[in-house]
């Protein structure tokens, strides 16, 4: 028993552990270093525990801070997850379950935790934490007194160690013990900008360090910062955001839930704002709407149509190559953007990134027209119009485009027109297949009949070495049965023939065509009235298709 310790030590560390950090603090060896500080002052420290601007506020704080960073440096990470980062109150009663650790070793307990803990009593980070409290009760008579209370270098130096880390760091290397110290410092205004920059250089690193983050629990600190409307904060957010969706789009929820993407969509239409940042917004919003329905209603709601729109014909080829992603993945399956874009005369304004200089903007502009073709809803003459004048503007322009990637994408986009119109198409390639065969027999015709007829090289019949005879072509159209109108004459044997003389074949345009029992022709619905009228743009839809496959 000591009389200068609570009776229920271990439930003190438990609920008040800024208290009782400081008077274990003040009863140790290391407290003479401040003199003049009593155990009943130590009662009376002046701040509010959840305000950050206070003494007692602020240890709070880096209690917090010390405390996560301990933990996600020893605990593997699925566990660190679910005992600090899944509830609040399981996170606050483990983290001063590691502050009791290390109280009641001092007097021979070992508290037990399930699950089981490893030993962090002697981690480095509790000397921070000692060093935060051996600068706060050094001033702590002073501002008892009423002088004003200079807060801690604690995040300003662990920022400069994450700096540190940063010059000469790896992804070899171990990953910045300070990472979950600059999450906290988002909170505060004096070094958001600074941590947000750190931050940002960190995520460079690449997915890795995305994911690093992620496990540490960077979403809901970046999320609430999207609330802020510090315009000295946009081009940070925007670069921070654009490197994780890019990593894992599975935020677009969370962000579409908590009307983050409005954040985005003001950026977006800010023409001050330089092009670099715009083109993330973009981005961001192409993330935000791909293949998720709601954030593609959210979108819509916010004008993002409009706004892309507005500036396709910015002098930034990357932001024009996004901003038309970013419509072709808002409409993708949406009718109501389809239409949208539409009345916007979207197809006439992508129609001129088509000749953009650039390759990667004429495919993202081939993107955007593909998928305005897909369209799920009932159709209308008004629709195949339209979707029959994408179909021809996309093969005139860059059918015989030089860039792969751009040709490749024209497939793609034309897939929707052969997804919409599959029966005039069936049409249409039964067609070209049947004069194709007729074209191919006709050839081989004309080759047979010009290999008959090949005029003799020597007599009937001649001895040559061996024994063997030679049979002349005269000779050989007599063993072979003559059918057709090949020969003006029948041979008859025994007698002289006349040259024989060849009948030119009917043109091709004017050959009859034979109906077979598969044919389409031959169904109950005639070709002409399953094409509609519009043969000239089917058949050339094919015939662009039937090329691009031979690419």
């Amino acid at each position: 028993m000591n009389p200068e310790l609570p009776a229920d030590l271990f439930t003190s560390c438990l609920t008040t552990p800024v208290q009782m950090a400081l008077r274990w603090f003040v009863l140790q060896r290391a407290s003479r270093l401040v003199p003049g500080v009593t155990l009943d002052m130590l009662d009376r420290l002046p701040g509010q525990l959840h305000d950050r601007r206070t003494m007692l506020g602020e240890l709070n704080w880096i209690f917090t801070a010390i405390t996560d960073t301990i933990a996600w440096n020893v605990l593997p990470r699925a566990l660190f997850q679910r005992l600090f980062r899944q509830d609040l109150l399981v996170a606050s009663l483990f983290r001063n379950f590691l502050l009791a650790e290390r109280v009641m070793r001092a007097y021979d307990c070992h508290p037990v935790s399930e699950p089981s803990l490893p030993a962090t009593f002697q981690h480095p980070m509790w000397q921070a934490w000692d060093l935060a409290l051996d600068l706060c009760l050094a001033q702590l008579v002073r501002v008892q007194q009423g002088h004003p209370f200079q807060h801690s270098p604690f995040f300003a130096q662990q920022l400069t160690a994450f700096q540190v880390w940063l010059t000469f760091g790896s992804e070899r290397a171990a990953p910045p013990e300070q990472l979950p110290i600059v999450l906290q410092v988002l909170l505060s205004q004096i070094h958001r900008v600074r941590a947000l920059d750190l931050l940002g250089r960190f995520l460079d690193l690449g997915p890795w360090a995305v994911n690093l983050a992620l496990s540490v629990g960077i979403f809901p600190y970046i999320l609430k910062l999207l609330q802020s409307c510090a315009r000295d904060l946009r081009p940070l957010l925007v670069s921070i955001w654009a490197k994780i969706l890019a990593v894992d789009q599975s935020c677009q929820v969370d962000l579409v839930r908590d009307n983050g993407h409005r954040y985005f969509l003001s950026v977006l239409s800010d023409l001050s704002m330089p092009s670099e940042h715009r083109t993330m917004a973009a981005f961001i919003m192409s993330c935000i709407v791909a293949n998720y329905p709601s954030g593609q209603e959210a979108a819509l709601k916010g004008s993002v149509i409009a706004l892309c729109l507005e500036q396709l014909t910015d002098s930034h080829a990357r932001l024009r190559q996004w901003l038309a992603i970013c419509l072709g993945r808002t409409w993708s399956g949406y009718t109501a953007a389809r239409w949208c874009g539409i009345r916007d005369s979207a197809h006439e304004k992508l129609h001129t990134l088509l000749t953009d200089p650039v390759p990667e903007v004429r495919a993202a502009a081939v993107f955007a027209l593909g998928t305005l073709l897909n369209c799920p809803a009932k159709r209308t003459d008004h629709a195949d119009t339209i979707d029959h004048n994408i179909g021809m503007t996309l093969i005139s322009s860059v059918a015989n485009d030089g860039s792969p990637v751009v040709r490749k994408e024209l497939v793609v986009a034309l897939q929707w027109l052969l997804f919409v119109f599959e029966t005039q198409f069936l049409a249409v390639a039964y067609q070209h297949l049947e004069e194709e065969t007729c074209r191919e027999g006709l050839q081989a015709a004309t080759a047979a009949a010009a290999h008959l007829l090949s005029p003799p090289t020597s007599a009937a019949v001649e001895t040559v070495s061996g024994g063997m005879k030679k049979v002349a072509s005269r000779d050989r159209l007599k063993l072979l049965p003559i059918t057709g109108n090949l020969l003006s004459g029948a041979v008859v044997e025994g007698l002289p023939e006349p040259p024989p003389v060849l009948q030119p074949p009917p043109p091709p345009e004017k050959m009859r065509r034979v109906s077979s029992s598969t044919s389409i022709c031959s169904l109950s619905t005639p070709l002409g009235s399953i094409l509609g009228g519009y043969t000239g743009v089917y058949s050339q839809v094919w015939r662009a298709l039937v090329t691009l496959g031979s690419d």
